[in-house]
């Protein structure tokens, strides 16, 4: 009889055990999931944006009054080689901070020049000209491209591109203003939020980007108010992606567990 009873045991325990492995096994698998999914996405989800980690202080070019001080915003540089008369890869600029005041997409083709490789840097400056019935919002930002041989202009395929500007706060109304250079005026671009304090627009072309509170929208033929702006990478809206990706794996992970303790229970009772 104790024999009979030592093998029950051993086969309860060899069960808990396999369980046991089963989960941390599966466990496992959730992790590299989420690593494997983290990387295949096309545009990885920054951590800035995530729970816990969230934007540092906006830094201005020159602090205004009643704002606490940071360290200087910085710029952001990208290029491209090119091929057929257009730049041959994706161009996305941003700056350095946590998350980014400034970002640029441009599609491959989206910029023409003879020979490459082509730049764009993106550069902070202060506002030293607010637009009409509007307050800008932050630096003002301006978008240089360029290339060893000759100038470097847009292209329609540039329509498809963005530029996104982080706000110094939450919670307003943002408009992205547009003008081809200093000492030109200001104008609205159709604007869209695409994160709690980032605004989007299609850029007409480089110059100088910047946030408005509230300002008369003007648009042109490059700024046409059926224009869809692509989400930033990273600021979406709903769910982010890594969201969905965790949810997803999370209730694989349960189900697994599930099928392991059903088949262990099983196994016991047959025994």
């Amino acid at each position: 009889m104790r024999r009979g009873l030592d093998h029950h045991e051993n086969t309860g325990r060899v069960s808990r055990r396999r369980v046991e492995v089963g989960v941390r096994g599966a466990i496992g698998l959730a992790v590299l999931l989420v690593a494997g999914a983290w990387l295949i996405t096309p545009h990885p989800v920054p951590l800035y944006d995530g729970v816990g980690l969230p934007d540092e202080p906006y830094r201005y070019v020159h602090v205004p009054a009643g704002a606490k001080g940071t360290a200087a915003p910085t710029s952001g540089t990208g290029g491209s080689d090119v091929a057929n008369g257009t730049n041959s890869s994706v161009l996305n600029v941003f700056t350095g901070e946590s998350g980014p005041q400034a970002t640029l997409d441009l599609p491959e083709g989206g910029v023409s020049a003879v020979s490459g490789p082509v730049t764009v840097q993106i550069t902070p400056l202060a506002p030293l000209q607010d637009a009409p019935a509007a307050t800008i919002d932050g630096n003002v930002y301006q978008v240089g491209v360029s290339s060893p041989d000759g100038p470097v202009g847009w292209t329609s395929v540039a329509s498809q591109g963005a530029l996104h500007l982080r706000a110094p706060r939450q919670g307003h109304t943002e408009v992205v203003l547009y003008r081809p250079g200093a000492g030109q005026p200001w104008r609205g671009l159709a604007t869209e939020q695409s994160g709690n304090d980032v605004w989007g627009a299609v850029p007409p072309g480089p110059g100088q980007f910047a946030l408005a509170a509230s300002a008369p929208l003007v648009y042109g033929p490059s700024a046409a108010g059926t224009q869809t702006v692509p989400q930033a990478p990273g600021h979406t809206k709903g769910f982010p992606a890594w969201a969905v990706v965790l949810l997803g794996v999370l209730l694989a992970l349960v189900a697994l567990i599930f099928v392991i303790r059903t088949r262990a229970a099983n196994t016991l009772q047959g025994r």
